[in-house]
């Protein structure tokens, strides 16, 4: 089998996974170099999972299918990082003090990048399907506390980076969903006449 025939296999097997990502904005949802590759990564690796998933589970619809898969992802990213905080921060410290401060910009571990992709892609999908924003807020607020600690930055920075992604969600959605008022309003307002 040729190149291309590997490629639209590829495409065959991420395309119900990727396509549900990009309902809910994905391809807009601003990303870092090192989430987007990640990303790939993730969408190629995920892929069969979320397709036997939504086989298994047909009653249900794919975005809460997906909003399920990122919660149980969002997890397994903050248990993986949480162990490793004291460690990373005294790896940063080190070549800080060896290297000096604006020489010591190291790459971010996996775990960190994993983190930060998993939580932004979750809380797109959180605000697409307009859920509960303090509950998007309280999740957001614990995860920007543990990368705050890592990457030595302001949680409350990093939480509005975080919180931008579920906004980001609400606003597709907006988009996605015309208002049936106007057309409610216009009726009314015809019969009037």
């Amino acid at each position: 089998m040729g190149s291309q025939g590997l490629m639209a296999m590829s495409e065959i097997i991420v395309s119900n996974l990727k396509q549900q990502l990009e309902v809910a904005g994905v391809d807009t949802l601003p990303l870092s170099d090192n989430e987007t590759h990640m990303f790939l990564d993730a969408v190629e690796s995920k892929a069969s999972f979320f397709d036997s998933l939504c086989e298994q589970k047909q009653d249900n619809p794919p975005l809460l299918l997906l909003l399920g898969l990122l919660t149980k992802s969002h997890i397994e990213a903050l248990s993986k990082l949480e162990p490793q905080v004291e460690a990373i921060s005294a790896m940063d410290d080190v070549f800080a003090q060896t290297l000096g401060d604006k020489n010591s910009h190291q790459p971010e571990a996996d775990s960190v990048v994993e983190l930060s992709l998993v939580t932004k892609l979750w809380l797109m999908v959180q605000g697409y399907l307009n859920m509960d924003f303090s509950l998007a807020n309280d999740h957001a607020k614990k995860t920007s506390d543990i990368l705050a600690k890592v990457l030595h930055a302001e949680s409350d920075q990093i939480r509005s980076e975080l919180l931008a992604s579920y906004y980001h969600g609400k606003d597709k959605r907006k988009a996605d969903t015309p208002s049936g008022k106007w057309p409610e309003k216009l009726r009314k307002w015809l019969g009037t006449i």
